[in-house]
């Protein structure tokens, strides 16, 4: 479930994964919501702390999974004072709450992605147009198969990125500032308007179609 549910760039769980956070955190437990078939359709893995009820984890297949689980976290009201939910979204949701302002948000810092090799990740990346003329974007890293001048075109879906040093660059951007666009965490638009990316606008907006505009969710650390 957790793999099928996995599209926002969490980390792909292996077997050993699990088996680790079990001996790692052995007071996790786990409630399981099933239809009336009997199918699985959403889980949470929780653990308490003197008077607080934390939610580690929360997968839903359906609005009836969320319905069940909620419930299920609502029964323990009488015993618990406080309840957090570490929640990989970013999008607060006390609006939906009958009473919004028993809540607060807190957004700490997390996992971090890297992009290890561009050429490679964008072979693999989900692009969102069928079709791009020709860029050329200048990126800055210290690993030297990245640091490069690249063009990058697409056509009827299919992605062709060359090593294009030499070439005029439309624009220009690090490594870092490239992997939060392409991981939706910020479009390069808004990269560009704080003066992280530095180039032809027009360029910027076209490449910036090219990403994901969803933020990432990574709940994991390695």
């Amino acid at each position: 479930m957790y793999l099928d549910h996995n599209d926002l760039g969490g980390v792909n769980r292996s077997k050993w994964w699990w088996d680790h956070m079990l001996d790692k955190h052995s007071d996790y437990q786990a409630a399981l919501a099933y239809d009336d078939d009997d199918v699985l359709i959403g889980y949470l893995i929780y653990y308490n702390q003197d008077q607080t009820f934390y939610i580690h984890e929360w997968i839903n297949l359906n609005p009836l999974s969320r319905q069940l689980l909620a419930k299920f976290v609502i029964k323990h009201q009488s015993i618990f004072s406080k309840f957090v939910y570490e929640s990989p979204n970013p999008d607060f949701k006390s609006d939906i709450l009958d009473d919004p302002y028993t809540t607060n948000l807190t957004v700490t810092p997390y996992m971090m992605a890297r992009i290890v090799n561009l050429e490679d990740f964008l072979q693999r990346y989900p692009i969102q147009v069928n079709s791009l003329e020709k860029i050329y974007f200048r990126v800055k890293d210290t690993l030297e198969w990245n640091d490069h001048t690249w063009a990058l075109e697409i056509n009827d879906g299919k992605v062709k990125l060359s090593d294009a040093d030499g070439e005029g660059a439309d624009l220009e951007l690090t490594i870092q500032t490239l992997t939060k666009a392409m991981f939706g965490y910020r479009n390069l638009n808004s990269l560009a308007d704080y003066g992280a990316v530095k180039g032809d606008l027009s360029k910027i907006n076209s490449l910036s179609k090219v990403f994901v505009s969803e933020r990432p969710q990574l709940i994991d650390y390695f």
